[in-house]
């Protein structure tokens, strides 16, 4: 039995290939094995030579029975603590996905907002272009405007006088002359009395 001990000095915490365990203040603690548990109560389920052997015997089995009961229990947790780890890491690596999505999707946006900027920017010169053409155009019709409304004004005096005198000619010369006079005034869209 002092074998199976002496064999065994590692915590649950250590690498099993070391021997020796420092972690708790640099005293050795006790690791059993599976193996070494079973050898530790085959020795102790024997007969009891006395009732002091007997009640030692009954404590090193329910604390064989605890140790094993708590590796249970810590075998438990590890698997849980596994599977959250595990979890966890899943979780970050799909986090990093999704960072390096995000970033991708805000530099196509970025890249998006400086093209449609820059249209927005063309569509302004554009309009601010065609605004400035339009008003050239409506300057040059007014100035069109006022340069020929004199000579329009003194046209139309000149064919109202036209007018006129070729009415004067039709009454005066009713015959063949008034009647060519008639036919150009009703040409020209001018009523004949």
């Amino acid at each position: 039995m002092n074998e199976a001990i002496s064999k065994a000095k590692r915590c649950e915490l250590c690498p099993p290939d070391e021997e020796t365990c420092y972690c708790y203040d640099d005293k050795p603690s006790v690791y059993l094995t599976e193996s070494q548990l079973d050898e530790i109560v085959k020795e102790f389920v024997k007969p009891a030579v006395s009732e002091d052997d007997r009640r030692l015997k009954m404590t090193v089995l329910s604390l064989v029975s605890d140790l094993r009961n708590c590796r249970a229990e810590l075998a438990e947790e590890r698997a849980a603590h596994n599977a959250h780890v595990t979890e966890l890491i899943e979780k970050e690596e799909e986090c990093r996905k999704l960072r390096k999505e995000l970033d991708l999707l805000q530099e196509i946006a970025v890249k998006v907002t400086v093209e449609r900027e820059k249209e927005r920017k063309s569509a302004q010169q554009e309009i601010e272009r065609l605004g400035n053409l339009a008003r050239q155009e409506r300057e040059l019709a007014d100035h069109w405007m006022r340069k020929h409304h004199d000579d329009v004004v003194k046209l139309r005096e000149e064919r109202d006088k036209l007018i006129e005198g070729l009415r004067w000619y039709a009454k005066l010369n009713p015959a063949y002359t008034g009647h060519r006079a008639r036919e150009i005034l009703k040409e020209i869209g001018v009523t004949v009395e």
